[in-house]
């Protein structure tokens, strides 16, 4: 179907649905809860096609309802968790490929797959005796990352980097393994910063992600060309309003985040920013909440309803399995031209939630 642009809504069938995934892909990420502006209008909306078909994923046998948490950056392979009709029993993690679905026996509980690269290789997080651990599955099998403490694999690129972040007794350390079986690596952090995170890594290595330091402060969007670089700020002209800002993902030199900004009338503003790896180079996006950016700049993201598609022709809202069918849609992912997430089969209280993915035009 034909897209239409983006419009301000105030229903919110899906806050719990959206809490659940964007808060496990970006655990321990401690941004005020802060009013969006939503109405911000395409910059061509009157020239813009953009078709995006939505399509139900399958579900494996013996479970009720599922999810998406990722895709890879082709759109082959998606990562997302299968939930069975007992509440009581465990949620599992799952790969779909080729319209088949591959039900990953993982250690321990509350399985995640954060990234997958173009091999279908992922890096994710599973709960161990009450503390997060990496994993990745790598050739058809688990694997149990190293790490001292409690710790999450956040990206994978398709070299087999990974970054991620671990939790000391005090704060968030950003943290590298050049491949899943690797040493983990601390980043470089910079003075005055104690702690931070890697976020995202593209193929060339660069890495995003965000550091806070120790004496107080906002977190701040940070830049590393390579694991060894001591790193940079990708910084913004509002840097003397900014409380705070945030990377979250990388592709193709294309970087995506946010920042929290106090305007002249002292207002706490949330914007969307996309900056270029190559000169830092940023611009303010029309629409706050985003997340996830593809190798030709697009982002998505997610109102209080539904998901959302940006573009340089504007934002546009994408299609749900209920009617009306922009409500009741949350998107955790975007490859070349596939977008996953996942959308209620009906408005109504027996509604379930199903693995979608948009195929865009």
């Amino acid at each position: 179907m034909s897209l239409k642009p983006y419009t301000a809504t105030t229903r919110s069938l899906l806050a719990g649905g959206s809490a659940l995934i964007m808060g496990a892909a970006t655990v321990a990420i401690s941004s005020p809860a802060i009013a969006q502006d939503t109405t911000a209008s395409p910059a061509s909306s009157e020239t813009a096609v953009i078709d995006c078909e939505v399509r139900q994923l399958p579900v494996p046998a013996g479970y009720e309802w599922t999810v998406t948490v990722s895709v890879d950056p082709t759109g082959t392979y998606i990562g997302g968790r299968a939930y069975p009709a007992e509440a009581t029993a465990p949620v599992s993690a799952i790969m779909w490929h080729d319209d088949g679905i591959t039900v990953i026996d993982t250690p321990g509980e509350e399985p995640w797959l954060n990234s997958i690269n173009a091999h279908g290789d992922a890096v994710g997080t599973v709960t161990k005796d009450g503390q997060a651990v990496p994993i990745a599955y790598v050739d058809g099998e688990v694997i149990s990352m190293k790490l001292y403490g409690e710790g999450y694999a956040m990206d994978i690129n398709d070299a087999g980097e990974v970054v991620g972040y671990r939790h000391d007794g005090s704060g968030a350390v950003p943290i590298y393994w050049e491949y899943p079986e690797a040493e983990p690596q601390v980043l470089a952090l910079p003075e005055g910063h104690s702690f931070g995170m890697g976020r995202g890594i593209d193929e060339d290595g660069t890495i995003v992600g965000h550091v806070f330091p120790h004496a107080g402060g906002g977190d701040v969007a940070y830049l590393w060309k390579s694991a060894n670089d001591d790193g940079d700020i990708l910084d913004i002209d509002h840097v003397e309003g900014t409380m705070d800002s945030f990377a979250f993902d990388i592709s193709n030199g294309w970087i995506v985040g946010s920042a929290h900004i106090f305007g002249d009338d002292g207002t706490l503003e949330h914007q969307g920013l996309r900056w270029r790896s190559e000169t830092g180079e940023y611009e303010i996006l029309a629409h706050s909440n985003v997340s996830h950016i593809n190798a030709n700049g697009w982002t998505v993201g997610n109102t209080p309803t539904h998901a959302i598609l940006q573009t340089d022709d504007g934002v546009f809202d994408l299609p749900g399995l209920a009617q009306p069918d922009e409500i009741g849609s949350t998107v955790t992912g975007i490859s070349g031209r596939s977008v996953v997430g996942f959308a209620l089969t009906s408005t109504e209280a027996d509604g379930l939630t199903h693995g979608v993915e948009w195929r865009c035009e």
